[in-house]
């Protein structure tokens, strides 16, 4: 009886002892296999350091250096523009109040010596006056806001008063009062060239009067050739009138005149 209890029990230590190495044989493969993965990891993380040292890192370091260069260029590119928008500020005020000035003076001449008309003409003077020192104010403004777009429109609102004060001055011509000598003091922007925006109108400008005055010439023809002899008279006219006069009026429509009849019906090509 009592060997029976005794089997029982190494049977039981045996199942115990064979669990026990099982479950060690697991524990030693599970380590092993950890270890040959954290070997694989370590190894790829190695390898990935050493690209990042060698083609990564330097890239990296490159395009820093490039784009702290483009910050500074951009930095420096930005103070020019500053400069220049207040450089181009400093010369329109400039001129804003010498224009003042010299349509103060000119005013003061047309109203001192107006002969006929004299309330009308003071209350032109007035009106001039006051829009000079409105652009006056208005210049104060885009000082503070240093706004390009504005001194165009400035610009516009100058060359509009330049032309009522010519009107002025034309009224007291045909008042014949020479002796003002107002055409000496004749007012113009012509040197108002600040940027590009103000070289392009100028040349408008320019333009328009050039051919305007083609216009006027021709009024009364069709267009002739530069040199050409009309008439018995050599005619000559500048390379660039001759220029813009061929790209806008290659027609009569173009330039809207009809030729001019003579008695015997016929379209005479000179000039009168």
């Amino acid at each position: 009886m009592s060997s029976e209890p005794n089997y029982r029990a190494r049977s039981h230590l045996h199942h115990n002892r064979d669990a026990i190495f099982s479950e060690i044989h697991l524990h030693l493969f599970c380590k092993r296999y950890l270890l040959f993965w954290c070997f694989q990891l370590k190894e790829e993380v190695s390898r990935l350091c050493d690209v990042m040292n060698t083609e990564t890192g330097p890239i990296l370091e490159t395009l820093g250096e490039k784009i702290a260069s483009l910050m500074s260029k951009l930095s420096t590119t930005k103070q020019e523009l500053s400069k220049k928008l207040q450089d181009a500020h400093d010369l329109l005020v400039s001129q804003i109040h010498d224009l003042r000035e010299r349509s103060i003076q000119i005013l003061d001449k047309v109203e001192q010596n107006s002969l006929s008309n004299i309330d009308a003409q003071i209350t032109e003077i007035d009106t001039l006056l006051a829009r000079i020192d409105s652009i006056c104010e208005k210049s104060e403004n885009i000082e503070k806001e240093q706004d390009i777009g504005e001194l165009v429109k400035l610009d516009t609102e100058m060359t509009k008063l330049q032309k009522d004060i010519e009107s002025v001055q034309l009224k007291v011509a045909n008042s014949k009062l020479d002796n003002l000598a107002l055409n000496s003091d004749k007012i113009t922007l012509e040197n108002l060239k600040i940027n590009q925006a103000y070289k392009n109108i100028v040349a408008q400008i320019e333009e328009t009067e050039m051919l305007r005055t083609f216009d006027r010439r021709f009024r009364r023809g069709p267009p002739y050739a530069p040199h050409q002899v009309v008439q018995g008279r050599t005619l000559s006219c500048p390379p660039r009138c001759v220029e813009l006069f061929s790209k806008h009026f290659m027609n009569s429509h173009t330039l809207g005149f009809e030729p001019h009849k003579s008695s015997s019906g016929k379209g005479s090509a000179g000039l009168a």
